[in-house]
């Protein structure tokens, strides 16, 4: 009988140190409930920057795993305090990305992330990003580089015209508060899908045989690169005969010479 209770000790106590090891083979940087640990929030596809006579918008932002976004608003302080914004960007004002996530079940975090946008810890001011919390929400604030109050259009601006065949097109840019530093870039667009850049106050096209689609746009050098700063709307220029070249055109075979 004794030997009896002896062997029954033995395997009790092998059974209690066995339960006791356990633990010890979960898996190494889990909580012991299993669930993921997540130390950094990083934000992709936000706007890198803004441009005066663009659009600014948040809908291409995407957020790393365990998290899942609530809000993403881009925000102006043009009326004195910061409100949702929409339309084109100008001058003088600044910019900010407002994003709200919430945790996705299953996952457990640190109190305090590691944050980035676009691979960076830093906004387009220079400011160390950092989330907050409101509730159950993480919240950041991505503010843009401030631009100038400047902005450039094409003067005597009309979204399409026509020019006569072989005419010559001159097309000059009004601009508000050119900065010393800036230049004028014009960007076209040839009927053919050929993309041409000229630089200079004035552009000059003669001998006009294709349509086109054209905008201006200030340029500042940054970083040693030309960087666009501000920019027009689009022109779209096309070319028709008149009634005298159609003459030339099929009286005069001007279709194999002129």
């Amino acid at each position: 009988m004794k030997s009896t209770k002896r062997v029954l000790s033995v395997l009790l106590a092998a059974v209690v140190l066995l339960l006791l090891a356990v633990p010890a083979f979960a898996a190494p940087g889990l909580a012991p409930n299993s669930d993921p640990l997540i130390t950094t929030l990083a934000v992709t596809g936000l706007q890198g920057r803004a441009i005066i006579g663009a659009s600014l918008w948040a809908g291409g932002v995407q957020v790393s795993e365990g998290f899942q976004i609530s809000s993403a608003v881009i925000q102006t302080d043009a009326s004195g305090k910061w409100a949702a914004f929409s339309g084109m960007v100008t001058g003088g004002v600044n910019y900010r990305l407002s994003l709200m996530v919430e945790p996705v079940d299953g996952y457990y975090y640190l109190n305090k992330l590691n944050v980035t946008v676009n691979g960076s810890t830093t906004d387009a001011l220079g400011n160390t990003l950092t989330v907050g919390k409101s509730g159950n929400l993480y919240v950041l604030y991505y503010y843009y580089n401030t631009l100038p109050d400047t902005s450039i259009e094409i003067a005597d601006y009309a979204a399409e015209r026509a020019v006569n065949y072989r005419s010559t097109v001159k097309l000059t840019p009004q601009i508000k508060n050119m900065p010393t530093d800036a230049r004028v870039c014009w960007a076209i667009q040839w009927a053919d899908g050929a993309v041409e850049y000229r630089v200079g106050e004035t552009l000059r096209l003669e001998k006009m045989k294709s349509g086109f689609t054209v905008h201006a746009r200030l340029e500042q050098p940054v970083d040693g690169a030309w960087t666009i700063t501000a920019i027009s709307q689009s022109e779209k220029v096309t070319v028709r005969y008149a009634w005298w070249q159609w003459l030339i055109r099929i009286v005069l075979l001007g279709f194999l010479w002129y």
